[in-house]
Order: C-alpha cells, then sequence, then structure tokens
C-alpha cells in the first residue's frame, strides 16, 4: 500500500441525503464509501494510482465516476491526512453544466489576477 493514512468522510449525513435522494445509486455510493475509506494516500497521484477514474477539478475538488459514469460524486479534500467532505451528487448532464461554471470561475479568478 502507498505511504499515507486512510481517507474518512466528514459529511457522512449528505451521503445519506445523496443515497435518498438517488436510491438506484445508493449501493453504488456504499461500495465507493467502503473503497476510498480503505485506501491509503496523501496526495492525488497516490490516489489516481488506485482508483484512476478519478479527476482533480480546479486543484480543489475530486471528482469520482459512480455506477460507470452515470453519476460524479464530487468531493473537497483536505490533505495530506485526506479528509474528504461531500459536495455534490450530479448525473452526468448536471455534472456537465458544473463543469462549465467551474471554468467560467477560474477564468474570472484570472482575469482579476491580471488587471
Amino acid at each position: 500500500m502507498p505511504p499515507g493514512h486512510r481517507a474518512r468522510i466528514i459529511s457522512r449525513p449528505k451521503l445519506e441525503e445523496f443515497k435518498a435522494s438517488h436510491p438506484e445509486a445508493a449501493r453504488a455510493l456504499e461500495n465507493w464509501e467502503d473503497t476510498v475509506t480503505s485506501l491509503k494516500f496523501g496526495m492525488f497521484s497516490e490516489l489516481q494510482q488506485q482508483i484512476n477514474t478519478v479527476d482533480l477539478v480546479n486543484g480543489t475538488f475530486l471528482v469520482f465516476n459512480i455506477m460507470g459514469g452515470r453519476y460524479r460524486l464530487i468531493t473537497g479534500v483536505y490533505w495530506p491526512a485526506p479528509a474528504l467532505y461531500l459536495k455534490r451528487f450530479l448525473t452526468h448532464k448536471e455534472y456537465d453544466v458544473w463543469t462549465q461554471e467551474q471554468r467560467r470561475a477560474t477564468a474570472k479568478k484570472s482575469n482579476k489576477r491580471r488587471n
């Protein structure tokens, strides 16, 4: 196992909320929880070696594919002892909209720094 710490989920009520609002994905979310909390990692590259479908968005959010990409679970993370806080659970279509919003926000921040 790579160096690092086991991940903790610090927003469990949110996970239960996601399962209740998307019962068809409840088992997949439980599997995700079991998997991610059993892993040891201290940085994104270590996590990605173990879950190759995870993405890092804006250097801030971890995005996990759930049910083969039908859903996206967006988490924040506190490093190096990874504590995951659940932010959003989106369908693929909703994720596309969220991604566009993130790109606009990043571009806006970049423009402010240049001025």
